[in-house]
């Protein structure tokens, strides 16, 4: 018995390895750091504020950005809270006003789209607020999600 096991554990690690080598299903994942999507594909996207939030999908096409998704905002500071894009491509940055909420409101919105110059290099999708200091309010923006 012990003859066997060594000869069948060398041949099942041979075996492993020549699939992982030739099946890219079985390979190692690429590193999310390095992996870029390429333009055309959709991109879930989540992000939020000190009064909102977004749910949705992002793509970015050649000269075209697209979202839908859901919006809200929840209604813990006064006013409106809105979805921002924006696109650096070899034309400039462009901070495209996406889709706005009022006060203590949500809907889910379909595809809407905005145009940009140039050839597409990086973007963010970002959600602002207005928040509350004192008797007046602030605009103020969330952490920003890199589109690509």
């Amino acid at each position: 018995m012990k003859s066997i096991i060594k000869p069948l554990g060398v041949a099942l690690a041979a075996l492993f390895t020549v699939l992982a080598l030739s099946s890219p299903a079985l390979a190692a994942p690429r590193s999310s750091a390095t992996a870029q999507q390429q333009v055309g594909t959709q991109q879930a996207v989540s992000v939020d504020s000190v009064d909102g939030y977004y749910n949705g999908s992002v793509v970015v096409g050649t000269n075209v950005v697209k979202a839908n998704g859901s919006i809200a905002d929840t209604g813990f500071h006064r006013s409106s809270s809105a979805l921002y894009i924006k696109i650096t491509s070899s034309a400039g940055t462009y901070n495209l006003p996406f889709v706005t909420v009022g006060n203590n409101s949500s809907f889910v919105f379909p595809t809407r789209e905005a145009k940009f110059p140039g050839t597409f290099i990086r973007g963010t999708a970002t959600m602002c607020s207005w928040m509350n200091s004192g008797s007046s309010s602030v605009w103020s923006c969330g952490t920003p999600q890199s589109i690509s």
